[in-house]
């Protein structure tokens, strides 16, 4: 991060060091800021968009020191690099497919969100709806019955294979598995069905557990971020233990365990594949070649992984990729309400009575007879004179018949009962294994299925607790003996000193940050405004172009195109298909699912397409006639036989081309350093770059008429240039960064070359060409993207009124403030102001896509 250096602000330019953006304090500056963690080394402050200053000007008059920028004062040539891009208000879906347990912790990360502004819906089960609505978020309901689905996974135990042990129930796991997967892109499109006064809603955003398993694909769907949050290991192998359904051990590191998770991402693409092609097709996705790794579409994607466990507990593994981060257990705030204990009036009491009872409790999981492990408890009590609290959850456990060491309890919060109990014992889950270290207790996991065998090994691995028995082993022998363990001093030291340090973790806010960070922010704004010096954000762009523009320029845009028809009677004709031709929507993020990253894998797609298509070719053979003759009887079935070697022959030059495609790009990616994306990927996504009919007749409604001739001139100039300095960029040979498909981006080092030399562009010539060449130099990156080199230029911007050009006189005649340049204001108008100095009124109707669905 930089900081500004200017004598006339006092602005200090320096380096943070030991920080990143996952670990910088965002404190309020007057007051206008988010806290999100603290910085270690100094004190200092940071503004939404990435500036840095010192704590002792926290007094100063903020939106003056900042406004030279727009500003036709005098001022000293300076070098200020923007390191950052402000993030708007956005409409955030959270898909979540799990029990209670794995709704709550989103909960309150959805609580942080909102606290920043932006619209969050939870999209789960409909047996949630009342956990979510009653938090204030909007709903929307997942298919599938997280009863059911917990019942099947304890009974398939720690393993995939364990699902064919009740085989019967396989036609029905399947059909629910692919309801949830269908139900994914209407939860990120459509209003809460359940809601007759639901607003309209269109994610811009998606973060999702991995059982939702549609998420990327919908993502791609709509052009939009994702991001990956889970208390499990997931997708991203690693030595330290493998993933949780392989039925391997957690006790030691191997190679095994990393080829682990490709394996089971294979299984599940091989059972579910077909329903997830569905939701492509259904999105207009183009279909995933076989052999070019769809299973392992995230970690090909570097999509995100937030994994929500604490790194005092289980560290970050060595061998993860950098998008991947142990943040630390998601704990809902404290309400302000306490807690109403009348209920348990007669549970105190108890409580008190003797020393602190061991907790016992099996959450959401189900047990098929709850009788013999009950049994079990009250012998294993009566046996060690231990006192027992017995937690019932979807399934209960009834220990009434031993009522001197026993005692039940219903429903409650753990921060408020874990605290009366000396230690705990559970089936393993994220949250319940936390909740228990966090409060210092002593823990006993006896496992049922995937992760909890996991928790149960590193709680014992930690010295936090005895070895774990799978509940299938569990006996009041068993159970007699952890009673004893469970009291071992080394044990409680172990766990108070490691709840000291989870208790100085806060796993939301470094989840929030983990999001922030990894937000695609270089695809949101529009680059004409960047090049302005404001913040619009870029719902469309220009077709075949760097640049993308929003609802004002677009508007602006048509009308040129409208006007420059020489034949009148045409123009309405001009004026209908003008949005097809010239201005496109704005994918903010771009995951191309099925590319291919080597020649082999190439080579491997191409043939395997070869087959498919010849196979459907000879299929085709009884199709085509028998469409024909559906809809047009027996002459259309002759018209169906006589067409048939066409479609043949089409469909194998279809196949030729498409093999190619793979087979080229895969020697590209697999020799060259700069990655490329399959030609068919490339179609496929301008397609989805085409307005919907929606939105067209949207922006033709948007129209020029209303706009001050004034303003219409200022966008035209400001269009002129961005247009010459795209030109620049181009020069520069623009790649995807290793990484993403999202932007292109250009080598710093080539941007500075070009700007060197003379008479390169008519904008960026003499000393202002100069500046962005230190400028550059200054930014800490080595590859620029388009808008970021837009901002750059404009940072650059000639002080002396006198030197500028008359369309830049033009463009900075209104001084700006502080919060209309850096904070992304997302609502109201701009009142812009003509060189008459009148005030333009004109409403800026794309500043805002946190509203409702229709702005988005």
């Amino acid at each position: 991060m930089i900081l500004f250096h200017s004598s006339q602000e006092h602005l200090v330019q320096r380096a943070i060091p030991g920080t990143d953006h996952g670990k910088l304090v965002v404190r309020a500056i007057k007051r206008k800021m988010v806290s999100f963690a603290k910085v270690p080394t100094e004190d200092v402050e940071v503004n939404h968009v990435g500036f840095i200053t010192d704590s002792s000007e926290e007094n100063q008059d903020i939106e003056g020191s900042f406004s030279h920028f727009a500003s036709h004062k005098s001022l000293d040539n300076q070098v200020a690099v923007i390191e950052d891009i402000a993030l708007p208000e956005l409409n955030i879906c959270i898909l979540i497919v799990g029990t209670h347990g794995d709704v709550l912790p989103f909960c309150g990360l959805g609580s942080r969100l909102q606290d920043l502004g932006h619209r969050v819906r939870i999209a789960t089960h409909k047996v949630h709806r009342a956990t979510v609505i009653s938090r204030g978020f909007e709903f929307y309901p997942l298919a599938g019955d997280p009863k059911k689905l917990s019942q099947w996974s304890v009974e398939a135990g720690s393993s995939v294979s364990g699902q064919l042990k009740n085989s019967s129930s396989i036609p029905q796991k399947t059909a629910m598995v692919k309801a949830i997967i269908q139900s994914c892109l209407p939860a990120v499109t459509e209003a809460d069905p359940g809601d007759d006064s639901s607003l309209p809603f269109r994610a811009n955003s998606v973060i999702s557990n991995p059982a939702s398993m549609a998420h990327i694909h919908v993502c791609e769907t709509l052009g939009i971020p994702l991001h990956i949050m889970f208390p499990q290991p997931w997708y991203y192998g690693t030595e330290d233990y493998p993933h949780p359904f392989s039925g391997l051990s957690f006790k030691e590191k191997s190679k095994k365990n990393i080829a682990s998770y490709s394996a089971f991402e294979h299984t599940i693409w091989g059972v579910f594949g077909n329903k997830i092609s569905s939701v492509r097709k259904q999105g207009g996705l183009p279909q995933v070649a076989i052999g070019s790794g769809p299973s392992q579409a995230i970690v090909r994607a570097n999509i995100p992984f937030s994994a929500m466990w604490s790194p005092s507990f289980v560290p970050t593994p060595e061998d993860w990729p950098s998008q991947c981060k142990v943040v630390g257990a998601f704990t809902e705030k404290q309400t302000a309400a306490p807690f109403d204990e009348k209920p348990f009036e007669d549970l105190l009491q108890w409580i008190h009575a003797g020393d602190k009872p061991v907790f016992i409790g099996f959450g959401s999981m189900v047990i098929a007879d709850t009788s013999i492990l009950a049994s079990f408890i009250m012998e294993a009590a009566r046996t060690s004179k231990t006192r027992v609290l017995v937690q019932s959850g979807w399934s209960k456990i009834d220990v009434s018949e031993e009522s001197e060491f026993c005692a039940s309890v219903g429903p409650c919060p753990h921060d408020w009962l874990l605290p009366l109990t000396a230690a705990v014992i559970h089936h393993g889950g994220a949250g319940t294994t936390a909740a228990g270290l966090r409060h210092s207790l002593p823990t006993f996991v006896c496992p049922f299925f995937g992760d909890q065998f996991m928790w149960g090994e590193m709680v014992h691995r930690a010295g936090a607790g005895p070895e774990p028995c799978p509940v299938k082993h569990l006996n009041a022998k068993v159970l007699v003996e952890k009673f004893l363990s469970l009291q071992d001093s080394q044990i409680r030291e172990t766990v108070q000193n490691m709840a000291a340090l989870m208790n100085e973790e806060d796993g939301i806010e470094g989840g929030l940050s983990h999001y922030l960070e990894h937000f695609p922010r270089h695809s949101l704004y529009s680059d004409v405004g960047l090049l302005m010096g404001k913040f619009k954000l870029a719902r469309y762009k220009l077709h075949s172009s760097h640049i993308k523009i929003c609802t004002d320029v677009a508007a602006v845009v048509n009308a040129n195109n409208e006007r420059a028809s020489p034949w009148a009677e045409v123009k309405e004709s001009i004026a209908t298909n003008i949005s097809a031709s010239t201005v496109q929507r704005n994918n903010i993020a771009t995951y191309a699912v099925g590319n291919v990253t080597s020649a082999a894998e190439g080579f491997r797609a191409g043939l395997f397409s070869i087959f498919s298509n010849i196979f459907n070719a000879f299929l085709s053979l009884h199709k085509t006639p028998d469409r024909w003759a559906r809809s047009h009887g027996a002459f259309g079935c002759l018209i169906g036989i006589l067409l048939s070697p066409f479609s043949v022959v089409w469909i194998m030059l279809h196949a030729l081309l498409y093999s190619f495609d793979r087979i080229l790009t895969g020697i590209y990616n697999g020799h060259v350093a700069k990655e490329n994306i399959l030609h068919v990927i490339r179609l496929g996504r301008g397609s989805r770059n085409k307005l919907t009919p929606v939105e067209e007749k949207e922006l033709k409604g948007y129209t020029v008429t209303n706009m001050p001739q004034s303003k219409q001139n200022q966008l035209k100039l400001a269009m002129e240039d961005c247009e010459k300095v795209e030109s620049v960029f181009k020069k520069c040979r623009p790649f995807y960064p290793i990484g993403h498909f999202h932007y292109q981006v250009v080598r710093k080092v080539d941007l500075q070359n070009i700007l060197k030399k003379k008479n390169m562009s008519s904008f960026l010539t003499g000393s202002f060409a100069s500046n962005v060449v230190v400028a550059l130099e200054s930014y800490g990156k080595s590859e620029v993207s388009f808008s970021q080199f837009c901002m750059i230029i404009h940072s650059q911007t000639p002080r002396k009124w006198e030197d500028l050009s008359r369309s830049t006189k033009f463009r900075y005649s209104r001084q700006q403030t502080f919060a209309q340049i850096y904070l992304a204001k997302t609502g109201g108008s701009d009142e812009d102001l003509s060189e008459e100095g009148e005030s333009n009124s004109f409403d800026d109707s794309d500043l805002s896509i946190g509203d409702s669905g229709s702005k988005v």
